[in-house]
């Protein structure tokens, strides 16, 4: 799944990524709560992978694209050097997060409903996070695209900074909307998790610092 993510978007086809987006959500949806409803959480779990299994099908069939397989040990030897720290900060991303999650489900009686308003806020966040990931998802094929024409760092340069400088404009834009639009939002939506307002306000004011 994720490489042919990387190979779309190498050849600019975000047409495909598109409308495979839209069928991995949709494909989850369906098994996931189908799944769900008839072997509770194994269901659910069986339903996520089979609506993976749909969205690479419709990889090789919307991209048509024909993938040589073949490892060059030495290669992966230095892509495995040079990911590792990577891969721990992305590892220590995902601890704290489930270090949260098990902290509140532990620590509270009514670990359900704490959970929840946990959930509303970082959901809030996670939005606003999303907005520079998705504009580096579309950019960095463009950089990289740029920098094997022109083997020029000025010029990658510029497109680095432009973009950052946009995201930077934009983002208190909308975590101020979202500071201001989150009361009425949530008490219309989900009144029971009223209590969840503020921490999402927090949040949404620490997407201005990214």
């Amino acid at each position: 799944y994720a490489l042919y993510r990387v190979v779309l978007r190498a050849w600019d086809r975000f047409g495909t990524l598109a409308v495979a987006s839209v069928v991995s959500t949709l494909s989850q949806f369906c098994l996931i709560l189908l799944g769900a409803a008839l072997f509770h959480v194994s269901g659910a779990m069986l339903g996520w992978l089979l609506a993976l299994i749909i969205s690479v099908l419709y990889f090789a069939y919307g991209s048509r694209f024909v993938i040589p397989w073949h490892i060059d040990w030495t290669v992966v030897a230095r892509l495995v050097r040079s990911g590792l720290f990577i891969a721990f900060i992305i590892l220590s991303d995902t601890l704290l997060r489930t270090v949260d999650g098990l902290v509140i489900v532990t620590s509270y009686p009514d670990k359900a409903y704490k959970f929840g308003l946990y959930s509303v806020a970082v959901q809030v966040a996670t939005y606003l996070y999303r907005i520079p990931e998705a504009g580096g998802f579309v950019i960095m094929p463009r950089i990289l695209q740029n920098y094997a024409a022109k083997d020029d760092v000025e010029g990658v340069r510029r497109h680095v900074m432009l973009p950052t400088i946009a995201s930077a404009t934009i983002l208190p834009v909308a975590a101020g909307c979202a500071f201001v639009l989150l009361p009425p939002m949530v008490r219309t939506v989900v009144p029971k998790f009223e209590s969840a307002i503020y921490a999402a306000q927090v949040l949404s004011l620490a997407s201005v610092l990214l």
